[in-house]
């Protein structure tokens, strides 16, 4: 079976050349007032192109993957602050086909205090991408030895709870999962699922839940299959719980038809519990106009109002950043910024970041006054939203093009990672993890 990802991701190449001269031309030091490099990538043990970005602990030590490592299949890893300075530790590095590659999505910690994430590829399966990778992707689960370890650089002991196979349960899990209450997994594949749906003719992307039966293991069921009509298709990043149990997400197509390039323009839905079943709303139709093909997890605030990104669209062309508000049963779309059209491209996959002040934080994987991508804030003030730029990329020992989810730490400091970057291969390099002070 010949797939391709339907990951609209930036192709790194297109960049290169570009990133040659302007590297070149801003060699001013770094804003080291408030912006660090905390580690540079150097594509061995440490991996490369760390495109999921953070999850933190209490203790602030940062956890995060990277596609690429010794292997090529990626590297799951842990940076912690030694008094002054940082240490990455590798936990573990994908090397065989059926523990999966490719991380793709933030890390998360379950309730037994495990890791758990997803690889986009490997596992088994029929399925091959398009650059002949095989494997439908797995779900994961890290976690120390049985046996202490006896340095402080022993593996992980990596436990696959669910490789997909390719068909009706779904194949190609882009996003990080989420735990419910009771210690069940949901998360979405971008593939699989109801094969009506003319999505390459692989099927339109599910949502599925993992259920544990004790013991590691897990039996997954599919929640619902997308059709690629009015509820949408190619749902990308991780869903989201309420407090009632109801999953929220979007799809980076279907719904209706818009100002998106002779395309539908993709939905954002809610997925509820209903004896038994679970039954699909869509909560907005984006139209091109609102913006379109947003691929990006969802936040909630304390008042229960959602907000995400899209990819395009919006009155600058490339992308907004938007907030969905319960109003009885429907939800009222608020447009807080629209990128501008020099920007190559908007918002990705990555979440947005909520400080307790109701402030957004989010990443630009290109574009920017160096136009390798950017840090953003945007301010809630009386009269709506502000944008500034917290940093702005240059494309050389900083790094270039973040991706991945972006944390704070109980001081106020925000942590990231950019996928190309770095003091090694110059220019391109393997990508940087950063602290900004703020």
């Amino acid at each position: 079976m010949k797939m391709r990802i339907i990951k609209q991701s930036i192709s790194l190449s297109v960049v290169a050349a570009t990133m040659l001269v302007l590297a070149l031309a801003t060699t001013q030091p770094v804003q080291a007032q408030t912006y660090s490099v905390i580690h540079t990538f150097s594509g061995d043990k440490d991996g490369a192109a760390p495109f999921p970005g953070f999850t933190i602990d209490k203790s602030g030590t940062l956890y995060g993957a990277a596609r690429g490592g010794p292997s090529g299949r990626g590297v799951a890893y842990k940076l912690s602050n030694s008094g002054g300075g940082w240490l990455l530790t590798p936990l573990y590095s994908f090397t065989k086909s059926d523990d999966g590659s490719g991380p793709n999505a933030a890390l998360v910690f379950g309730p037994d205090g495990a890791l758990y994430g997803t690889n986009v590829l490997g596992g088994g399966g029929s399925c091959v991408d398009g650059g002949g990778n095989p494997g439908c992707g797995t779900v994961f689960r890290l976690a120390p030895g049985p046996n202490r370890p006896t340095t402080a650089l022993s593996p992980w002991v990596e436990t696959v709870v669910y490789r997909f196979q390719g068909g009706s349960d779904g194949l190609y899990p882009e996003g990080a999962v989420v735990f419910d209450k009771d210690g069940n997994l949901y998360g979405t594949t971008s593939y699989g699922g109801y094969q009506g749906g003319y999505c390459a003719g692989y099927g339109c992307g599910t949502i599925y839940k993992l259920t544990s039966s004790g013991g590691g293991n897990y039996a997954e069921s599919v929640l619902y299959s997308f059709t690629n009509g009015t509820d949408g298709s190619y749902p990308l990043g991780a869903p989201v719980l309420d407090q009632l149990g109801n999953l929220y997400g979007t799809a980076a197509n279907g719904g209706q038809l818009g100002n998106c390039n002779s395309e539908t323009c993709g939905v954002v839905w809610k997925l509820s519990p209903s004896d038994g079943n679970w039954m699909e709303s869509v909560i907005h139709y984006f139209n091109g106009d609102d913006g379109f093909g947003s691929q990006t997890g969802l936040i909630f605030d304390n008042s229960g109002n959602l907000y995400g990104s899209t990819m395009g669209g919006g009155p600058g062309g490339a992308g907004v950043v938007f907030e969905l508000s319960p109003s009885g049963d429907n939800w009222d779309y608020n447009m807080l910024h629209s990128f501008p059209g020099q920007w190559y491209q908007g918002p990705d996959q990555s979440k947005l970041l909520r400080d307790k002040d109701g402030n957004l934080y989010g990443t630009i994987p290109t574009g920017g006054l160096y136009t390798f991508g950017e840090v953003y804030k945007l301010t809630k003030t009386d009269t709506g939203w502000d944008y500034s730029t917290v940093y702005a990329f240059k494309g050389g020992s900083d790094g270039a093009l973040p991706y991945g989810d972006l944390v704070f730490d109980k001081d106020g400091n925000l942590y990231g990672t950019a996928v190309q970057g770095g003091l090694h291969d110059y220019p391109n390099g393997y990508g940087v993890a950063f602290k900004i002070a703020l």
